[in-house]
């Protein structure tokens, strides 16, 4: 019989379910969980929500892969480009969510990482800059009515002076304003804070190579309650070190998200992004800007992943990862989304691994 059952979903199991795990033969312990949460993500299996080519059965097809890895709902992410393309994937990703039932139930609302964002190298990352511009609030109106309200999330740097203004446009207009890839100094931060601003995109990425000791806009973000932090734990994107410190500070308003690009899944190796930029993507899984290896272009690991490089390395306690990925992101966007995560799945670990299982549904059959 199993070890133990872990039950994360405040008592939503039947009798039934514990009755048929317990009966497993399997020396390691089950985790019964909420579905995932990832608000954070780019592309999977080969699929770029950035491609101008975009369709809506790509969009199906990715909902279709994430469910299989215990994803519940997520935010598809589009990162700075041309106004006209961002246009388009607008449209194409809020027709797959009127013409397919996963999709509408999946997709939470749109990410919008840019073009909001510093110009500055390092903290730009692997956006490209010719599309970089200040916020703009008629730009977003436009976006907003394109998408039928599905813009739920932008990232934004606080350094633009516009700001103010911006922030409060989209507070009104139930976007949730995150700070990211920004250069801003101190009090640009507190007045973003001050007009809104709920979360940190990828804290501790997106950012010059060499920072000041202090202060600098990582101690400034950390410093204030209000705001969630994103993080990236794939063990590429922050030393061990610097994730533990950053849950010890925001404790419950830790998000854990992949980031995943469209090079999920494959093989290492050299390849040009839709974007125009040469990416290399290693062995380890790490994918990198090719001119510039210090900077890295996303992620090349999905949530899961992400929880299993977490369970091999113990970087955080595995249930406070897995809240990571669940009921933390789901506080903060019930500030700008309807829904309840009733979806629950279950995971097996065993010493050295963590496995997905399936849906509750599933694991019932």
């Amino acid at each position: 019989m199993s070890e133990e059952i872990v039950d994360l979903t405040k008592g939503k199991i039947s009798p039934k379910v514990r009755k048929k795990l317990e009966s497993i033969d399997k020396p390691g312990r089950f985790i019964i969980s909420p579905a995932l949460i990832d608000i954070q993500i780019n592309g999977f299996s080969g699929i770029d929500f950035n491609d101008e080519k975009l369709k809506v059965e790509d969009i199906e097809y990715v909902s279709e892969v994430l469910a299989g890895q215990g994803i519940g709902f997520y935010c598809p992410t589009i990162i700075t480009n041309s106004e006209e393309k961002i246009d388009y994937l607008l449209n194409v990703i809020k027709q797959a969510t009127e013409q397919f039932e996963l999709c509408k139930k999946m997709i939470l609302g749109i990410h919008l990482e840019g073009p909001f964002i510093s110009k500055e190298d390092g903290p730009r990352g692997a956006h490209p800059l010719e599309f970089v511009t200040a916020p703009n609030v008629k730009l977003i109106q436009r976006w907003k009515e394109i998408s039928n309200n599905l813009v739920k999330i932008i990232t934004v740097s606080p350094e633009w002076e516009n700001m103010d203004e911006f922030s409060d446009y989209c507070i009104k207009s139930n976007i949730l304003v995150s700070i990211g890839h920004t250069s801003a100094n101190t009090g640009q931060i507190e007045q973003a804070v001050r007009h809104g601003a709920a979360c940190s995109t990828h804290l501790g990425n997106g950012s010059h190579s060499l920072l000041k000791r202090h202060p600098n806009y990582i101690w400034d973000q950390l410093s204030y309650d209000q705001l969630y932090a994103s993080i990236i734990a794939d063990g590429h994107h922050l030393p061990d070190n610097v994730i533990k410190i950053f849950a010890k500070v925001k404790n419950e308003k830790l998000i854990l998200i992949s980031d995943a690009t469209q090079f999920s899944g494959k093989q290492p190796g050299d390849y040009e992004t839709l974007i125009g930029g040469k990416v290399t993507l290693t062995k380890e899984k790490r994918l990198y800007v090719a001119d510039h290896p210090e900077y890295l272009a996303g992620s090349a690991m999905g949530l899961l992943d992400i929880l299993k490089y977490i369970k091999k390395s113990s970087v955080l306690d595995l249930e406070y990862a897995i809240s990571c990925a669940t009921n933390h992101p789901m506080d903060m966007l019930k500030r700008v989304c309807k829904f309840n995560n009733d979806a629950i799945i279950v995971f097996y670990e065993s010493e050295d691994d963590l496995e997905y299982l399936g849906t509750y549904d599933e694991v019932l059959d």
